[in-house]
């Protein structure tokens, strides 16, 4: 988990491990990461579609995850580590989950290509 900076999903775990350990088990691999959350050696981070991704990180920082690719990735913005939690009636808030939603430099630039294709070539 530690060297996967991509924020690995339980799927993409199980499948690099079976290849060294065939006899693994999915259930094995979920039962583990949810004993590592439970120990605060990992954290789950939250991600469109509801798959659960995993950050072996659990210092203080921020994600950036790209809209059109998926691409997670931590950032450590300091102003943003000791935001203050907001009160909300009704509801106790334990933390504060922060996710920068964009675009990242690959998709920007995949996209202004594309864009620039579709522009009609000037006429004189």
């Amino acid at each position: 988990m530690a060297e996967d900076l991509a924020h690995p999903t339980a799927e993409s775990v199980y499948s690099r491990l079976s290849k060294q350990l065939p006899g693994l088990s999915q259930a094995t691999i979920y039962r583990t990461l949810q004993f590592l959350e439970d120990e605060k050696l990992i954290r789950r981070v939250s991600s469109p579609g509801a798959i659960g991704r995993f950050d072996a990180n659990v210092g203080p920082h921020q994600h950036l995850l790209c809209r059109v690719c998926g691409s997670l990735e931590d950032i450590s913005i300091a102003a943003l580590h000791n935001a203050a939690l907001p009160k909300v009636s009704g509801f106790t808030v334990e933390e504060l989950d922060i996710r920068l939603v964009g675009k990242c430099d690959a998709c920007s630039r995949s996209e202004l290509k594309n864009q620039k294709r579709k522009e009609p070539a000037n006429r004189k």
